[in-house]
């Protein structure tokens, strides 16, 4: 018999990637979409697609009305992220009151595990620039933006379940994440766009940690099969400084290389009066191209319990960039096929 998956949000880059991977494991997979969500990334896919929205219990209904819902597993990725400074209340509704709806549906379904993802961003720095590891306890307090802490808040919440409630969970906390099967416009695919256009002059010196979304989906998966329940596993790869993830495009390219580097400190003080001049100008400002690399510069995770526990080897990092720009070459060459066939058929008009 097939193993059953509930996945939330199929559409996004991991969960995309997670249903794919339990699709080739021969799995059965029904997923939960958000009403008038573009399928694009779903698109000739054998799943059972079920719309709702998790911040609405009695929608998420026939999501979870299946016969062996004991003996199903739920992976809830949908998430609302953000990089950036600008509040978004959206962020906590989401992550949070989301997270909790599907959390308590599970406890009162007794599903056989629930996988949360979670964020490495939950987890404190340790401000002496060592590793970060897995913590067993969560603190919104502890960690800086609106999106960390949204994700601190229902780990918490997740964890305070297991032990209060029986709820056979884990949760893995993944870094930033690059490679294929992104259909939208995340923080790195737009830093990429600039830098292909040209667009991008300045190197910002800051720097994150990255791992390929097809790593994080096995270790995913891994978490789901043999995972101990109510533990935590960061699913990362390798710390890149933003000169070395635009060198590393520069070496596959065999574009010009930016040579103009800014200390990040300079980037912070001056960010506001930057911001203006690049509003007046029409264009990106710097700081906010780099976010993903200057919100958290020092962050470099531990992946050891992973490796132990499930077996978790993230491949080389170069072959991730490689592969993100051919991913991001072939979606812009159909969708100019898309549109060459629209004006052919004039629905396009």
């Amino acid at each position: 018999m097939k193993q059953q998956y509930l996945v939330t949000d199929a559409i996004g880059q991991l969960g995309n990637a997670i249903t794919r991977l339990l699709l080739d494991h021969g799995s059965s997979v029904r997923v939960l979409v958000p009403p008038e969500t573009d399928m694009t990334a779903l698109r000739g896919l054998p799943v059972d697609i079920v719309y709702g929205d998790v911040l609405v219990k009695d929608s998420m209904k026939p999501f979870f009305d299946i016969e062996n819902i004991r003996e199903s597993i739920v992976i809830h990725t949908a998430e609302k992220r953000s990089v950036t400074e600008m509040r978004d209340p959206l962020i906590h509704r989401v992550n949070v009151q989301g997270t909790m709806n599907v959390t308590d549906i599970c406890v009162k379904k007794r599903v056989a595990r629930l996988v949360y993802i979670g964020s490495a961003h939950a987890i404190p720095e340790t401000g002496n620039g060592d590793e970060i590891a897995e913590i067993e306890h969560f603190n919104r307090d502890l960690v800086q933006g609106d999106y960390a802490k949204s994700k601190a808040e229902a780990t918490q919440y997740i964890l305070n379940k297991v032990t209060l409630n029986g709820l056979n969970a884990v949760i893995v906390h993944p870094s930033g994440i690059i490679g294929p099967y992104e259909y939208g416009e995340s923080e790195v695919v737009q830093l990429i766009r600039e830098y292909l256009s040209g667009d991008l002059t300045t190197v910002i010196n800051g720097g994150y940690d990255f791992a390929d979304v097809r790593d994080v989906a096995q270790g995913v998966l891994s978490a789901a099969e043999r995972g101990n329940c109510g533990s935590c596993y960061i699913l990362s790869n390798q710390y890149v400084s933003a000169a070395d993830f635009l060198d590393g495009l520069q070496n596959i390219t065999g574009y010009p290389p930016i040579k103009k580097i800014v200390p990040l400190w300079v980037a912070q003080r001056t960010a506001g009066i930057n911001r203006m001049v690049y509003r007046f100008l029409k264009r990106k400002a710097p700081i906010d191209s780099y976010a993903v690399f200057t919100v958290y510069p020092n962050a470099k995770y531990s992946h050891s319990r992973a490796d132990q526990d499930l077996s978790y080897k993230p491949r080389d990092i170069n072959k991730s960039l490689a592969d993100t720009l051919a991913w991001l070459k072939r979606q812009d060459k159909m969708r100019e096929r898309e549109m060459q066939q629209n004006v052919q058929t004039g629905t396009g008009a």
